[in-house]
């Protein structure tokens, strides 16, 4: 059982809320629990269960904002090392002492291990089906304009309709939008898979490209998200965000398995936002999403991964 002593030590009198959320293994529930006792004068302390992943959120005393480090506790050891993460990125005047070189040293925090760092190039690929033309609209609609890196979008949906989905789309963004009918070198744009292709995203002489071809279909569909998700999960020098918004089945499941096993992060679409939360709620069930947002708010979500890594 991890002691949480030692890193109440370290700490002046805290007058904040530490909130841990998400689905956590019965075993740590008692170590989690020990918050109350080492900050008894704190306003709040929540401990809530939920799904498979862990957030630390910071809420100070007298706002009703929190600060979010999305973090995974996989193990009760990794519970001092990340609360004194997140009390140093979100609340720094807190001044922490020196740790006493006597006690076992902390393992690297999960937020700067090598997978998330020192890539060369920022990537998001986006799937969606059902519901999906209105959750594109909004989260391109909503994209923040400083964010200027490639997005690429696996949609299902008829020949008939590709070329409205383009013009559509076109309207709502802030950024060029393309239909990827040839290989093309990918930059501050939107790019989508066209009917009866996938995408595959290669880094070819320092540069991120798309190539459409016209592999198995996969679910049954051509394009599909998975080729797309796993091609960008493959990618060495690449820090890729995949986004799963509305749709019926499982597609996008397993390549976001294969982008967040690369140090990627995965962001789902919110059930009451979701036409059908079918494809983002596989993902949610992996324990693998670091956040589940209506499309809107993904943008800025975005923005706050890259600022961390």
């Amino acid at each position: 059982m991890v002691d949480l002593t030692d890193l109440a030590e370290r700490l002046p009198p805290i007058d904040h809320i530490i909130w841990v959320s998400e689905q956590i293994e019965s075993h740590l529930n008692t170590p989690l629990n020990g918050f109350l006792d080492l900050w008894p004068n704190a306003e709040r302390t929540l401990v809530m269960c939920q799904s498979n992943s862990v957030d630390v959120q910071v809420h100070c005393k007298h706002t009703l904002m929190a600060n979010v480090a999305h973090c995974y506790i996989r193990q009760d050891q990794d519970i001092p090392n990340i609360t004194e993460q997140v009390l140093e990125e979100f609340l720094p005047n807190l001044q922490l002492k020196p740790l006493n070189l006597s006690l076992p040293t902390f393992p690297v925090p999960l937020h700067s291990q090598p997978s998330t760092i020192h890539k060369l190039h920022h990537l998001a690929v986006v799937a969606s089906s059902t519901g999906g033309v209105q959750a594109l609209s909004d989260l391109l609609t909503h994209w923040p304009t400083e964010l200027t890196i490639p997005t690429v979008v696996a949609h299902h949906l008829p020949a008939r309709f590709q070329s409205s989905l383009s013009e559509i789309l076109g309207r709502m963004s802030n950024r060029p939008v393309h239909l990827v009918k040839e290989p093309t070198r990918l930059g501050n744009a939107v790019y989508i898979s066209p009917f009866d292709y996938h995408l595959r995203i290669e880094e070819t002489a320092g540069q991120l490209w798309a190539y459409p071809h016209q592999g198995p279909k996969e679910h049954f569909l051509r394009p599909a998200a998975d080729p797309l998700f796993r091609s960008a999960g493959a990618l060495q020098n690449t820090f890729v965000m995949g986004v799963v918004l509305t749709g019926m089945g499982h597609d996008g499941a397993e390549g976001s398995q294969a982008i967040h096993a690369n140090g990627g992060s995965i962001i789902c679409q919110d059930e009451s936002s979701s036409v059908v939360w079918g494809m983002p709620k596989r993902v949610f069930d992996l324990g693998i999403a670091e956040a589940v947002l209506t499309p809107s708010q993904i943008g800025r979500k975005l923005m706050q991964i890259l600022a961390q890594i």
